[in-house]
């Protein structure tokens, strides 16, 4: 539905076989609130809602675990067995209700995974451990092995399995984390991934097991479900990934079949310094250029989604009609207030983030165990139920 004031975000977009109502979209986040069995708490499931109340287009429910053996979080989201499926049927069907779209992410930590919570060996493509969950203040009991090829079977096997189960569930968006040094994108990195084997060593050996993923993916789901994949656009590290390599990388994910693509930046050890930065001295989307810089590599014009200090909807505008970018994710600024959407829409005034960086690294850095926020009271700390 088009709106005088935001045109282009107001106006849909198709994403392979499902249509968007507009063009924002809240990003996957770790919150850490469900359940410790995974599925959804109380408190996570009127979030997901209030931005379906809220008028966001696209709601992307954040990092959940393919893998049991494979977990960020105490309390990270799972999508691997039936009772997490059914968690989430009634909140997606809650959400279409309401207009907006139900989407979720799937993920494998690899070696930013937590032993503490798996009680196993973290894994990935070469045992390199990862700077910043194997310090012992984070992980106490970090340990790390090279996957075997049984493994890497196994994974690919999770994540189809578990994108099965979302469409049973009734998401119909599905990202596959590919990005910020997690399992997909430590294969895809020549920082992380040292193999000699056909997964390792060239472009196209590193995106074998994506493109893997996400044919097999395709064939199990079809056109049930929209299929997008985040990836990090620079890792920020030496070695690592940078914007100039998706001029191959970008062609050879979209041949292999998804609809849409999300562009994020760093691993673990520059994530830190990277979202603490002074919004009012970097300004709004700092990285939208480099965005717009991968969404030319797509020969096959494929939609891509940025999210990364964007506080408003007339930056979200702003940035659709200087054709930047196809679709605008709007992360802490609808943490602090879910129904940012339909109030900017009509006029009225919005509880404005504070960017004091407290949301996203709580429980990281200050202490704390889960996700709050300082401007929304009604997210504050308190026990999951």
């Amino acid at each position: 539905m088009a709106n005088t004031n935001f045109p282009l975000l107001f106006s849909p977009i198709r994403i392979g076989p499902i249509i968007l109502p507009n063009r924002v979209f809240f990003p996957p986040w770790c919150f850490n609130w469900a359940r410790k069995n995974g599925t959804l708490s109380n408190k996570l499931t009127d979030f997901y809602l209030d931005l379906a109340k809220g008028g966001c287009g696209l709601i992307i429910t954040g990092c959940a675990a393919v893998s049991p053996d494979s977990l960020l979080y105490e309390r990270s989201m799972k999508i691997y067995e039936k009772k997490h499926m059914r968690s989430f049927s009634k909140l997606c069907k809650k959400i279409i209700s309401y207009g907006s779209i139900p989407g979720i992410q799937l993920m494998n930590f690899g070696r930013q995974s937590v032993t503490t919570w798996t009680k196993m060996p973290v894994y990935a493509p070469s045992a390199i451990p990862c700077p910043v969950k194997s310090k012992a203040s984070i992980d106490p009991h970090y340990s790390i092995r090279e996957m075997t090829m049984e493994d890497i079977e196994r994974v690919k096997n999770d994540f189809v399995r578990s994108a099965i189960l979302s469409v049973e569930a009734g998401f119909k968006f599905i990202q596959i984390h590919a990005a910020n040094g997690f399992l997909l994108s430590e294969f895809i990195s020549p920082y992380a991934n040292k193999r000699t084997d056909h997964y390792g060593g060239s472009v196209r050996n590193r995106l074998r097991m994506v493109v893997e993923i996400i044919e097999g993916i395709k064939r199990a789901i079809g056109n049930e479900a929209a299929l997008d994949i985040r990836i990090t656009a620079n890792e920020f590290v030496d070695g690592g990934i940078i914007p100039g390599h998706h001029e191959e990388i970008i062609p050879i994910i979209e041949n292999a079949g998804v609809d849409m693509m999300n562009v994020s930046f760093t691993v673990s050890e520059t994530t830190g310094v990277y979202f603490r930065r002074d919004i009012k001295t970097i300004g709004e989307a700092p990285e939208i250029d480099t965005a717009n810089q991968l969404r030319g590599y797509s020969k096959k014009k494929l939609p891509f989604g940025y999210a990364g200090f964007v506080a408003s909807l007339d930056t979200g505008e702003r940035l659709l009609k200087e054709d930047k970018i196809d679709l605008i994710g709007l992360g802490r600024a609808q943490v602090a207030d879910p129904f940012l959407v339909i109030k900017s829409k009509n006029g009225q005034p919005v509880d404005k983030c504070v960017w004091c960086h407290r949301c996203l690294f709580s429980f990281a850095l200050k202490g704390e165990k889960q996700v709050f926020c300082t401007v929304n009271k009604k997210y504050k700390p308190r026990k999951a139920s």
